[in-house]
């Protein structure tokens, strides 16, 4: 199992707007057969932060939706109204794996 989380300070004030946005990404990717984010936001810790993870069986499937992602116009034109409430220079991406046992 794979996790990609993304993560980012959501402008002061602009909150609102980052999760429509979130929702309008979320419902465009679900209706093109691309697997929606979960929006997460921690309890306590950075302040107006917003994570976004997506969960994939294996690596061959991530690399197929984020080409199929970045290749659609439609999905980067709802990706871009999330980022423009984004503080420029916050935005992190991650790509995790069950760890394993080693010997």
């Amino acid at each position: 199992m794979y996790r990609y989380a993304q993560s980012c300070e959501v402008l002061y004030g602009h909150w609102n707007e980052a999760m429509t946005a979130c929702d309008e990404l979320n419902k465009l990717a679900s209706d093109k057969g691309i697997r929606p984010a979960r929006v997460l936001a921690p309890v306590v810790g950075h302040d107006n932060w917003l994570i976004l993870e997506i969960e994939y069986d294996d690596l061959a499937q991530y690399q197929r939706e984020t080409a199929r992602f970045y290749g659609d116009a439609d999905l980067m034109g709802a990706y871009r109204k999330l980022a423009a409430q984004v503080v420029q220079g916050t935005s992190e991406s991650t790509l995790y794996m069950d760890a394993p046992h080693v010997s």
